[in-house]
């Protein structure tokens, strides 16, 4: 069996004595006897140990950094955001403004145009009355101008008949007595 100086010059161990080992028990079982199955040496463990602990500490500050830098990219995404919707808010609060306005215009207009029907409805009314009045009394004029007619020609027609009838009976009367005169006549 080699020696443990042979072993450790054919692994590379310049300095076995310094060696750090794996608390393993030995062959013989002997619990305090070092064994080695890793290679570090005192000093390699120690430089390890603290290039470890300066990769976590510079780890640790690259985290934190980089969780700072995402917070603060979430802080301005929220603020833009947050920009971009009080815009929007105050356009449609604008936009809000504006309708109130033109449904207040809107309801004006409509007013005056009830207004304006209601009097020209009126006034419409009015003027048919008016228009009614004129034509009733239109034809109470005409009813009346045939009834005067009708009365006038009836008037007129007694006048004649009287006439006529006195003409008839008076010539009548004259022949008669002309007959009377004349014995000689048919007449009776």
């Amino acid at each position: 069996m080699a020696s443990k100086r042979s072993m450790a010059s054919k692994r590379g161990v310049k300095n076995p004595k310094k060696r750090v080992v794996d608390f393993e028990p030995s062959s013989s079982g002997n619990d305090t006897t070092l064994a080695s199955n890793r290679e570090f040496t005192i000093d390699q463990q120690s430089r390890f140990q603290k290039k470890k602990s300066e990769m976590q500490k510079t780890m640790g500050n690259e985290l934190e950094k980089t969780f700072s830098n995402a917070i603060l990219s979430i802080e301005r995404q929220c603020q833009n955001q947050e920009k971009t919707l009080d815009e929007r808010l105050g356009n449609l609060k604008d936009k809000l403004t504006e309708l109130e306005k033109d449904r207040e215009n809107q309801l004006m207009l409509l007013k005056d145009a009830i207004d304006n029907f209601k009097t020209g409805n009126d006034k419409m009314i009015k003027d048919l009355e008016e228009n009614q009045s004129h034509i009733v009394g239109a034809i109470n004029e005409f009813i009346k101008d045939v009834t005067d007619i009708k009365n006038f020609q009836r008037e007129e027609c007694d006048l004649i008949r009287e006439s006529i009838e006195k003409e008839f009976t008076t010539t009548i009367r004259q022949i008669r007595n002309k007959a009377n005169d004349n014995p000689m006549s048919t007449i009776k």
